[in-house]
């Protein structure tokens, strides 16, 4: 049996960075013959802006999530002053760059780097969306997804939990 254990939700006010993990430079090492990544200067600011952002939320809880994780985020962006007031309400989703992908993968780079869970392999589910609102925002909800020792009930009790099933 599956259980779920809230570790922390939270909003942070700002407009989600669109310098994205695509954006990494890199040159060719001879020597080792390889080529090394780094994180350009507009790279480890848009990380910067994610790391203050998220202090709040990471000091909800002591300790990095151990287990699976299940990820809830939603990236709003201000209504661009191209739109009439009157679209607002009928053009949520942001379908402009930069990518959703893209900006989970910085996303999930910082979380690791801050320690909400220790490894981002945990994060095995991911509920994403990028939209437009009045006031740029991240939301978050981080959800630990715990596997009970509980004993599994007999097929016919848990028939009776099911709706239109008698």
């Amino acid at each position: 049996m599956i259980r779920e254990r809230p570790v922390c939700e939270g909003v942070a006010w700002m407009v989600p960075p669109t310098f994205t993990a695509q954006h990494k430079g890199f040159y060719y090492d001879k020597a080792r013959d390889r080529p090394v990544f780094y994180d350009r200067p507009e790279m480890a600011a848009a990380k910067e802006a994610w790391r203050n952002a998220l202090l709040a939320m990471r000091s909800q809880f002591a300790t990095p999530v151990a287990g699976a994780v299940r990820l809830s985020v939603a990236l709003e962006w201000p209504w661009p002053k191209s739109m009439p007031k009157w679209r607002r309400e009928h053009a949520s989703p942001k379908v402009s760059a930069p990518d959703l992908d893209n900006i989970l993968k910085g996303l999930l780079d910082v979380m690791t780097a801050m320690e909400f869970w220790t490894d981002d392999s945990q994060v095995s589910e991911i509920h994403a969306a990028k939209r437009y609102a009045d006031r740029g925002a991240v939301r978050l909800k981080i959800v630990e997804i715990v596997e009970s020792k509980e004993k599994p009930r007999r097929q016919e009790e848990a028939q009776g939990d099911l709706p239109g099933i008698d």
